[in-house]
């Protein structure tokens, strides 16, 4: 994914109407070095409580820290993230899910949260700090359809 797919993509996903949550899952073990990443990016620490947090025991069958979005999307989504679409969990309610951690710590980086939704305020905020072209490009990414 190139710069300007980048900026459309993180658009695409701060729409309201697309639902994107972000959730995280590791071993207990793995957690000092997720809030260490996650503050770096997101300029503050994950909340243990939140439910988007997951925390594992050793025993949990699970490799790393794994990040998933989950979205929904009527049309097909946007063609930069074609490839990395997967069915979502059983029992999610949203119709896409994203694996892609690289892509995910860059979204964090943009102001999406671990949370059931985004807040397009604070995304759009950080946006407006870089090149103007960033935010025509997040704006026409926002700006496609359902």
């Amino acid at each position: 994914m190139d710069h300007e797919e980048f900026f459309q993509v993180l658009g695409y996903l701060t729409n309201p109407i697309r639902r994107c949550k972000l959730d995280a899952e590791m071993h207990e073990l793995s957690c000092n070095r997720f809030e260490r990443r996650y503050e770096d990016n997101a300029g503050e620490l994950p909340d243990s409580s939140n439910p988007h947090y997951i925390i594992l025991h050793q025993e949990a069958d699970k490799w790393g820290i794994e990040l998933r979005i989950y979205f929904d999307a009527n049309e097909e989504p946007h063609r930069a993230i074609k490839d990395l679409l997967r069915e979502p969990s059983p029992g999610s309610d949203r119709r896409w899910r994203i694996n892609n951690n690289d892509l995910i710590w860059d979204l964090i980086y943009y102001g999406f949260r671990l949370a059931e939704s985004q807040n397009e305020q604070l995304v759009r905020g950080l946006v407006e700090n870089e090149e103007p072209q960033n935010i025509e490009l997040f704006n026409s990414g926002y700006a496609m359809p359902f």
